[in-house]
């Protein structure tokens, strides 16, 4: 029975009675000594696990929990004239209560950090793998357009007639603008325009002519 009650007592941390009336003090003017005497007790090994136990309980990060519980005990003793004991739960171990509460804000406030740094996290990497594959698919667009450029160049524009094959180079092969081209042709640009769409038919004629020779000549 002795046994269960020491483990009891040694569970709920019940501070010695010095620290007890030391503690009560809180909000007013402490003297070093009294300082000293309430962090020792705070830091000592049973004490600070206690907390960081059950900061563990919420972050499941042992390392955070280290960092919330050491930065909220800083935290109490910079603002101990804040303290109200009237304000916290519990009469024998208000101040304890108190701790305990300040800790749990904290810790809500690093998890709620954390859940936005991941957040953000996930969403840079979803960008860089978004523009990745935008770039790739943009790259083998161009090759692709470029394998059909050739392919026309080679196949197709000698069979064009020349105003039409002049008309095709001039703006899809070597960049001219209708303007530019019309000009470099002696033609208005209207009649450059109507050059380079023929052109262009006349080569989506050819290329869907072959198509079916192949597909004919397989099946």
């Amino acid at each position: 029975m002795k046994q269960e009650e020491k483990k009891e007592k040694k569970r709920r941390i019940v501070p010695p009675e010095k620290i007890a009336v030391i503690l009560a003090k809180l909000g007013k003017d402490w003297t070093e000594e009294e300082l000293v005497e309430v962090f020792n007790w705070l830091t000592s090994k049973g004490v600070l696990d206690e907390f960081i136990w059950f900061a563990f309980g919420f972050t499941r990060d042992f390392k955070m929990a280290m960092d919330v519980v050491n930065d909220k005990i800083t935290y109490v003793f910079r603002y101990r004239h804040t303290y109200d004991p009237a304000k916290s739960r519990g009469k024998n171990n208000a101040f304890l209560n108190y701790l305990y509460t300040i800790i749990a804000r904290g810790v809500v406030k690093e998890v709620k950090a954390e859940i936005r740094r991941v957040k953000k996290l996930a969403e840079m990497q979803v960008r860089q793998i978004r523009d990745a594959i935008i770039a790739q698919a943009k790259r083998d667009a161009e090759m692709v357009n470029q394998i059909r450029l050739q392919r026309i160049k080679e196949r197709y524009l000698p069979r064009l007639k020349p105003i039409y094959r002049r008309a095709i180079q001039l703006v899809d092969f070597e960049g001219y603008t209708y303007i530019e081209a019309a000009g470099i042709e002696g033609v208005g640009v209207s009649c450059m325009k109507v050059r380079v769409m023929r052109a262009r038919q006349q080569i989506i004629e050819m290329e869907m002519l072959e198509m079916n020779d192949k597909t004919r000549k397989e099946s």
